[in-house]
């Protein structure tokens, strides 16, 4: 397990901080949950920026240190979330896909928390199969491409609003990444 002081150095906290800033310009308000928040600075900065923000950590490790910290984090996991139906109208979700065993369900869940037309704001990494391979054990699937995503989309119920690779676009300050945004179908 990496370490508290691995989730908050100044590099990671840099990276959330443009990527939170990315968010905010799609989305200047609303009821957000931060799924896989670990530390839970993104909730800090959405919370300081106006939002009604709380964090899902599946750690406690995690989730102990946030509520130090003062932070709304709780233990939940999204794959079989106790979160009530239709609470947020955004799910913000940095680096957790990768790490979800069936992106299918992970969707649903979140098409069930979300309000009427609420969205989702999913980044994960790009991989080659190779480097996939050579991962530590707590990375569950990959996507080389977006076109292997576009598959995924099919089978829940989002509409694309942006779906982007960062080295193309360049919305987002990291390389070989994937930014979804979607909106629920409800």
């Amino acid at each position: 397990m990496k370490s508290i002081e691995h989730a908050n150095r100044e590099k990671t906290q840099s990276m959330i901080r443009s990527i939170v800033g990315v968010f905010m310009k799609h989305f200047p308000e609303g009821k957000v949950v931060d799924l896989g928040t670990r530390t839970g600075y993104a909730v800090e900065l959405l919370s300081k920026a106006g939002y009604d923000a709380i964090g899902v950590e599946i750690n406690p490790y995690y989730v102990d240190y946030a509520q130090e910290q003062g932070l709304p984090v709780i233990v939940d996991n999204i794959l079989n979330s106790r979160l009530p139906d239709d609470t947020f109208d955004l799910i913000y979700s940095r680096h957790v896909l990768e790490h979800c065993a069936d992106t299918v369900k992970f969707f649903e869940t979140c098409e069930r928390i979300l309000k009427l037309s609420g969205s989702v704001f999913v980044t994960f990494p790009t991989q080659k199969a190779e480097t996939f391979k050579a991962k530590p054990k707590d990375h569950k699937v990959f996507y080389e491409t977006i076109d292997d995503f576009k598959k995924v989309l099919k089978k829940v119920n989002f509409s694309i609003t942006h779906l982007d690779y960062s080295e193309k676009s360049g919305i987002l300050p990291l390389k070989r990444e994937i930014l979804f945004i979607g909106k629920v179908k409800k």
